[in-house]
Order: C-alpha cells, then structure tokens, then sequence
C-alpha cells in the first residue's frame, strides 16, 4: 500500500490527537470542589450536644440549639438555605435528630427512647409533629410492634424502662410513602448494641420491625483501640444506585482519645437484609454519624469526638476520600455530636459547636473532572526548634488517615520513604493525589507527622522538630502474645495528673500489632513516671514506676468472666449496713457466705481463703470481703484485693467497675474506675487475715433504681505480694505476681 506525503502527515497528526485525547482521558481525575459559606452564630454555647437540624418538603430548615447559658431550648427557621434566620423561639426538642419530612406535608421528629410501660404491652416513643413551616407543632405518643426488642441496661430513675433509641437518623421516606427509622438497642439475650430498622405505611403513627444490620457479639477488630459498643447510632441514606448505607458507631464510653472507628453497611433491598459491617476507610471517629446522599452521586456524614468533621465519598460509602474539619478539639473540650442535612441538589447545611458557639455552615459540593495529572512532586524541608535545616532525617509518606496518633517509620510498611539532604530537604517526584500522611524521624530529636492533601498548587511542607527521646515498651498477655490496643497512659509528674494522662498525644498512646508502644518525652529523660495500661477486658494496671522498667515486657491478664458462673444471694436490706460492722456481726447475718467462685490461677497463685457477704437497698450494693488463710504464721496483710462490678448484661465503660484495696485501705494512686471511690473501711485481724467492708452506689453504677431477681456481676483478685513487698506498689514483672481470680454473679434478693 502507498501513502502520498500529505496522507501521512494528515495520519501522523490523527494517530498523535488521538493518543493526546487517550493520555488526557487517562489523566482526568475526579474531585470534589467544597465551598463552605459564611457560618451563623446561633448561641456562644461553645459544647452544646443537642444541636440539630431538619428540612421541610417547601425547603423551610429549622435549627434546634441550647441557650448560652445551657439552660433553655430553642429553634430558629430559615427560607434561603441558612442565609438568614427568624428570631428564636421555645423549642419543644431537647435531644435527638432523628427525624423526616414528608412529602404529603409535615415535619416529624422523634426525641429518643422507646418506653413499655406493661411488659405485655408494645413498645411507644414521642413523636413531634411540625407543619411545613414549624409554626405549629403537637406532641403525640406513636406505637412500635418490635417484641423481640429487650429492655436497655440502663434505667431511668423509678420509670419504665427504656428500651430501643431513635436518638439518631434521619429517618428515610420511600418513594411509595414508606418511611424506615434507624434505631439502636438490643435483642433479647444479646449482650451489644445492635442497629434495627423500623417501617411506617401511616405517616410515622405506627411502626414496626423492618430490617436488622448483622450484629457482632464479639469485637471482629480487638487489635483497634478502645471498646467495642456493638453497632449504635446508626444514620442511614437512600443512595443513587437504589441502594442503602448506613453508618453506626462501635466505641463505648471511653477514655479519650480510645476511639473505634464506626462501620459501614450496605443494603439491596431498602433496609431488609445487610451486608456484614466493614470499618470505614479511611477510619473515621467516632461517634454520631449522619449521612445525606446528594443528586451527583456525593455522599456526605458529619461525625465528631474528637473535633467536628464532614467526611465525603464517590464510591457510595467504600472509601472517604475528603474532608473538612470545623474543630479538633478532644472530648472533654468538645462533645462531637453535631447533625446535618441536605438542603438542595449539592447543598448541605451541618450545625455543631466550636470555639465561639454553636454555628450553622452551609456547604457546597460540586463534583467535577480535573484533567490535571493525579500524581505530583511533594517537597518539604524539616529544620530544628531554631530553623536549622536537619540533615539525614527520614520521611514517609504514608496513605490517608484521620487519626494522627504516631506510627514509626517502617521498612516493611512498604510506604515511600526519602531522606533529607544537607539543607534538611526532601522531595517524592510521584505523590498521589488525595490525602497523606508525612511522618519524620531523626536521632536526638521528637519524631513529627502532618496530614497533607496532595494537589495542584500544594506549598512546600515544613517540619520543626524539638528535642527529646523515644521510651519504647511492650505489653503482653499472660502467655506471652503481644497485645494491640491497649491504651497507654502516663506523665513524668510527681503527681498523677488525669487531665495531662488524658489529652496529651505524647503521653497517651496505644499498642501496635506488636504490642509496642512508644512516649514520646521533650528534653530530660524522667526517671519515674506515673503510669496506666488499660484494655477492655483486661485488669488494668495503675502505677508509679521506673522508666528503666520498660526494659521487660508489661504483663496484662485476661478477665476470665463466666457468662453464667455461680449465683450468691444478695440479700435486701431496709437500712444502711454500718461500715464498722465485722464480717460475722449481726448486721450481716442474715447473708450468706460465698466462697465457691468460679476461679482461675496466674503465676502459682496461693489459695487463700476468700469468703464474701452480699446485701444491698435502694441507694447501695454492700461487700463485705475476708481475705487471708486463717493461719497466723501466713499474712495477708499486704496482698491486694481488687473488686470488679459489672451491672448489666455487658461489660460496662472499659471493662466491669473496678476498685484495689489492701489491708490499709484504698490502694493509694489507684483509680476507682470512671466513677467515685465508694466508701470503704478495712480491718486487720489477729489471724493474719483482713477484712474490707464498702458500699457501691447504685448511681456510680449505672443502676439508680435496682430491682429484685436483677444479676449482677462481681468478681475478686487476690493479688499476692511477692518477697515482702505490697503487691500493687510496682507493676508485675514478665510472669507476674501470684493472682487468683475469682468471680461470679450477684442476684438481688
């Protein structure tokens, strides 16, 4: 064949337009351009936690808010999509933002639990119902056919019983009129929360069970940090393929920053069945969650603790690849519950708090082709305190990630890794668009890590580092595994200072895969520091102890807490038992002595008796516990008792309620875990043997009024002190001390 010249520079400028079209269509990257407008003060109530929003069918929004001063609810509307906004008025809502309009006229909005006010009767929760532009309102009790649904462990004062919570959403209107509410609660004989889906053909009068997510008894990520909740807080959303997510938190109450991600599931039948829960990715934490679908395809949640944040995906919910942060304040100084809703094709209104009060912000999200290149040149430089430039220090860049807890530089982590030049200089020539995370290392000084959003127009990123040193220790079980996640607290005063164990990021860490943690200390080296390693069903451990100590390994024993161990009778009492009453005194005879506890042995622990006496009232539950052998050549005076409490059907907080006492009393620097102590008195006696007599608040313990044949869970560690020493002044060595568990359950008479 035969091509004239012309033909083959009309075919050579063809072939090169069309690999150019080819290498411009392969270069096009998707993103998300996000404006967010001029936000409105809505009070100068800086940690307000029962902010919210709804929408009307006419596009009317209304904001719910505290007062200043905390003391008042009220409500303001807006007609122009939270431009301006009405004067406020008294608002009826005081909590929750689970709620809807609907598209035959109306506002409706549920305020939290349900209520069974007779067990054979279904459940009834309150409902308020606004008119399009909220200018009227009325309050009506709806009814739940969910029998399966069982009570909550917590009470409410004498009152009936909460049971499931419709304290999140937003509820979603089908397009046949339908509407599904997401609630939280529990099943009968399920020990975690659960999320349930409720179905309404009548305009949210009547509902019942329509669909359930999988639950998990058991936490499928033990080696995240924190405790795992179950699946609660659940917000929902209709999405553009037909398809429904849902969002759910997995963290109990906790220390902070001890945080679970919340988890994601997917349903093709409109809320029937699910997919098996997955965590977020990146993680995003942790609580309060509310998800809007918009018209292009965006799905938007704003969750918080710690901060106020709203993550974006254009994968329906698989990967969330932006965000932008209004706070990044910690629990503590911050609540993390803020709310959000839809307001136009693209548009979003979220309320929250911040440093100045609480604030509307109206958000834009456009999604658009950008046919810049998706890889591009990052460069840095990292100097010292003074601006010196620091040479031969190392650089990672890592994938995204929201939390900002330090993790070493790894070879094996696989992740590009660089080293500074003499002018403390750095460059990765192919960094991928989208969020990262750099971290820095160099010896003498305090390693560094900045999120970054790599993309066009991305400044140079500056690193400082301080001076300081790395303490590396790990932590493992009684056999010898490493344990991942357990929270690692400690400060280098003469005093535990709770505040600083809590928030400071250098001083509050968590274990690796590896059982590895790190602190990372400014300046001198401290000889001693105050510590605490926590892990949910674990013993924690709570001390002042030497740095050197770290050198071996930290010993964590599981708590090995019989579902259905033994039963003791605690008996009622109609006045207070006296603190100075003995163990086998009047006031405690008519208790019978539990002896017979399920128990398990560590580290050769001597069988010594323990015997313990159970009574309780409306305001306390009182132990009365004798430790010792009853031989006087064998002492137990200076052996530790530790009690655990659990008051319901799960393990509360971070593990059961826990206290530590010896024969002097309250063990000194030891925490009476996230409640007050209670009070106490102890006894040595002639034996060689030593009593602790205490009474538990009921309120302490998550139960203000307690109720014949309820189960509560105790449980008693014999700690046995080890050559002359008190067992609980230092942590265990690698093996441990001598321990006997022992445990079982209380039922009140």
């Amino acid at each position: 064949m035969h091509f004239s010249r012309h033909r083959l520079v009309i075919l050579t400028v063809l072939i090169t337009a069309e690999l150019a079209i080819r290498v411009c269509i392969a270069e096009t990257t998707e993103i998300l351009n996000i404006t967010v407008g001029k936000p409105t003060i809505l009070s100068s109530r800086s940690n307000d936690n029962s902010a919210s929003l709804s929408v009307s069918r006419t596009g009317i929004v209304a904001a719910f808010y505290r007062s200043s001063d905390g003391s008042t609810h009220y409500y303001r509307t807006s007609v122009d999509g939270g431009l301006n906004w009405s004067k406020e008025k008294p608002s009826p809502i005081t909590g929750g933002a689970n709620g809807t309009s609907l598209r035959d006229g109306g506002v409706i909005r549920a305020t939290g639990s349900c209520y069974k006010i007779f067990p054979s009767w279904p459940w009834t929760a309150r409902v308020f119902r606004f008119n399009d532009d909220y200018s009227e309102y009325s309050a009506e009790m709806v009814t739940i056919h969910f029998p399966e649904a069982a009570v909550t462990y917590r009470e409410i004062g004498a009152g009936p019983p909460d049971g499931p919570r419709l304290n999140k959403g937003k509820m979603v209107q089908l397009p046949n009129g339908d509407v599904i509410a997401p609630v939280e609660g529990f099943l009968k004989g399920y020990t975690k929360y659960q999320t349930f889906l409720l179905k309404s053909s009548d305009q949210g009068r009547t509902w019942y069970h329509h669909g359930s997510v999988p639950s998990n008894l058991k936490d499928p990520h033990p080696e995240f940090p924190g405790e795992f909740l179950g699946y609660g807080e659940p917000s929902i959303a209709l999405l553009s393929n037909g398809q429904m997510l849902a969002m759910m938190r997995t963290q109990h109450s906790h220390l902070r920053p001890d945080y679970k991600p919340m988890y994601v599931s997917w349903s093709d039948d409109l809320g029937k069945t699910w997919t098996q829960p997955i965590p977020s990715e990146p993680h995003l934490m942790n609580i309060n969650p509310t998800l809007a679908a918009l018209d292009n395809g965006v799905v938007a949640c704003v969750y918080g603790r710690p901060g106020f944040h709203v993550a974006f995906s254009i994968d329906d919910g698989r990967t969330w690849s932006e965000r932008i942060s209004f706070t990044d304040l910690p629990v503590g100084q911050h609540t993390g519950q803020e709310d959000m809703i839809k307001i136009g094709p693209n548009k979003l209104l979220a309320i929250g708090s911040v440093p100045g009060g609480t604030k509307v912000f109206p958000i834009t999200v456009e999604r658009t082709k950008d046919p810049t290149p998706g890889m591009f040149e990052l460069i840095g430089q990292v100097l010292d305190e003074s601006g010196d430039s620091l040479a031969y220090a190392k650089v990672e860049l890592g994938p995204n990630r929201y939390t900002t807890e330090y993790r070493p530089i790894h070879s094996e982590n696989g992740y590009p890794t660089v080293t500074t030049d003499v002018e403390g200089r750095f460059r990765f020539e192919s960094a991928k668009r989208g969020g990262a995370l750099l971290t820095v290392e160099a010896d003498g000084y305090l390693p560094s890590w900045q999120h970054v959003w790599v993309k066009p127009g991305l400044k140079p990123v500056e690193f400082r580092l301080k001076v300081g040193q790395v303490i590396e220790g790990t932590v493992t079980d009684g056999a010898g595994k490493p344990l991942a996640g357990v929270c690692v607290q400690g400060n280098d005063f003469s005093t535990v200072v709770r505040s600083n164990m809590l928030f400071d990021k250098n001083w509050h860490v968590h274990t690796d895969l590896l059982g590895k943690f790190r602190w990372l200390v400014e300046n001198t080296l401290p000889t001693e520091a105050n510590v605490r390693f926590v892990k949910f069903g674990y013993t924690q451990l709570s001390t002042r102890m030497s740095i050197s100590r770290f050198e071996q390994p930290i010993v964590m024993y599981r708590l090995p807490y019989p579902e259905n161990g033994p039963k003791f009778e605690c008996v009622r009492v109609y006045e207070s038992l006296p603190m100075d009453a003995g163990f086998d005194d009047d006031a405690w005879s008519r208790s019978p002595i539990a002896s017979n506890f399920w128990s398990s042995s560590k580290a050769g622990g001597r069988d010594d008796l323990v015997e313990a006496k159970f009574a309780y009232d409306d305001s306390h539950l009182y132990i009365i516990a004798r430790v010792g052998t009853g031989d006087a050549t064998v002492s137990s005076i200076e052996s530790t008792l530790e009690i655990f409490i659990d008051p319901g059907k799960h393990w509360s907080h971070l593990g059961p309620y826990q206290f530590a006492y010896n024969a002097k009393g309250r063990i000194k620097g030891a925490f009476a875990w996230n409640c007050p102590w209670p009070r106490a008195r102890t006894t040595q006696n002639s034996d060689g043997s030593w009593t602790i007599s205490t009474a538990f608040s009921w309120q302490i313990l998550d139960m203000s009024h307690p109720r014949a044949d309820t189960e509560v869970g105790v449980g008693i560690a014999h700690i046995q002190a080890e050559e002359g020493e008190q067992a609980v002044q230092r942590l265990p060595p690698q093996g441990g001390p001598p321990v006997v568990f022992r445990y079982g359950r209380l039922v009140l008479e």
